[in-house]
């Protein structure tokens, strides 16, 4: 309703009668069009639960699920959905031929049979992959958080290439993993990943700039250790649930002591 001048009166009316606004990122907390009312405030994650593992146990775990410790796992936990950007991925895995040895890409997450037509466009492209015997993949389908964690263990890097998101939680829980994060530049992925240093942005829909993350994440070897570690601290410092319950308990608190009847 934004984007259209004839709907914002309309937007600001329907949102008037409230105090306060939260949003889970800065594009969705507008301050341009609610300056007194608009708040961030992100999503958080269970940091004692999504907890990184040392070497050995990483080692062990790939041997139980199925991987050596030489491979280079890339995860993209997301649903096959257009604004999820899973065929601009599988474009840059196509460019991505006879570049990386060992190179494994899972994809975790619904296939989305709602749009059967773009989901028949990311299965050719992964048909044609298989076929080069280069790239491998594997599908692992909706996963409960337990499974999927070990998974954030195992992995090099993940990938969160949508074309529309806010603060991404499987962003957060690859990061409380101490895994380093590939994500295009929207919403609110800009605010959570600190280029060069806890993963890697790229402009939305851009299969060659998801290809020379990748490329980038795995020339890095043993560096990528360190940017996992910094992932870690950045969540453990703005993004535990603790705070992100202090943080909406003190717009409560200031909704209550204006002694006004709204609400947040």
């Amino acid at each position: 309703m934004k984007e259209i001048r004839l709907t914002r009166p309309l937007l600001r009316f329907a949102l008037s009668h409230y105090s306060k606004i939260i949003g889970p990122s800065q594009e969705l907390a507008d301050t341009k069009y609610f300056p007194n009312k608009s708040v961030y405030i992100p999503n958080g994650v269970d940091t004692d639960f999504f907890l990184p593992v040392d070497e050995t146990v990483r080692v062990r775990l790939r041997n139980e699920l199925g991987y050596s410790p030489q491979d280079f796992i890339v995860l993209c936990p997301r649903r096959w959905a257009p604004t999820k950007g899973i065929l601009y991925l599988c474009k840059a895995m196509r460019s991505m031929v006879g570049l990386v040895p060992n190179i494994v890409f899972l994809f975790a997450g619904s296939d989305y049979q709602g749009y059967p037509a773009y989901r028949k466009k990311v299965l050719a492209i992964l048909h044609d992959l298989k076929s080069t015997g280069t790239i491998s993949f594997r599908l692992l389908g909706d996963i409960e958080a337990a499974r999927l964690k070990l998974f954030y263990q195992i992995s090099d890097v993940v990938v969160i290439p949508s074309l529309l998101e806010a603060t991404s939680l499987a962003a957060l829980e690859a990061m409380s993993t101490a895994c380093p994060v590939i994500a295009t530049q929207v919403g609110g992925m800009p605010t959570l990943i600190q280029d060069g240093v806890t993963g890697f942005l790229v402009k939305p829909a851009d299969p060659e700039g998801l290809r020379n993350a990748l490329m980038q994440t795995w020339f890095l070897g043993d560096q990528r250790r360190k940017m996992g570690q910094e992932a870690r601290k950045f969540v453990l410092d703005n993004y535990q649930w603790r705070k992100i319950a202090e943080a909406t308990l003190d717009v409560y608190k200031s909704v209550l002591s204006c002694g006004e009847p709204n609400y947040a």
